[in-house]
């Protein structure tokens, strides 16, 4: 297991401080995961705290990445979707908007899906798959965003 996860572990209360076996314990104090506090007992930092908290962020990411792209693959190729509108269809309770477009992002690196940017305005973003978008609805999906 590495130190995040024997963190987490602790945090969650699945595993005591006290259970921890010497090199567990040791690489989490040469982290400055885990310290003595003021009481003299073995406690997690606050650095500890913001890591595992920055482990559980990632590991969601990628959970969402694969959501959005289970959900891209549903959607025709060619034709435009704003990011708000795949939100929405994935279960906007479920998700934020902040991790959908980030997942939206991750697809265009991978090359799953492009983005095409009508004006300097943000809001005129289109998103599409495959690699041509449909003109004729882009300027549709344009016009309802004014």
């Amino acid at each position: 297991m590495t130190n995040l996860q024997v963190l987490s572990l602790i945090l969650v209360g699945s595993k005591k401080l006290n259970d921890l076996s010497a090199k567990q314990a040791a690489g989490l104090a040469q982290a400055g995961l885990i310290g003595i506090a003021s009481d003299g007992k073995f406690a997690v930092t606050p650095k500890g705290q913001r890591a595992v908290t920055r482990f559980a962020k990632t590991r969601r990411q990628a959970f969402v990445n694969g959501q959005v792209a289970q959900a891209l693959a549903e959607l025709p190729v060619g034709k435009p979707f704003r990011h708000r509108g795949l939100w929405l269809r994935m279960g906007q309770a479920a998700f934020t908007r902040s991790e959908v477009l980030d997942g939206l992002k991750a697809a265009r690196e991978e090359g799953a899906v492009q983005s095409l940017k009508l004006s300097n305005n943000n809001f005129q973003i289109v998103w599409f798959t495959g690699d041509k978008i449909v003109v004729a609805e882009t300027e549709e999906v344009a016009a309802a965003a004014k």
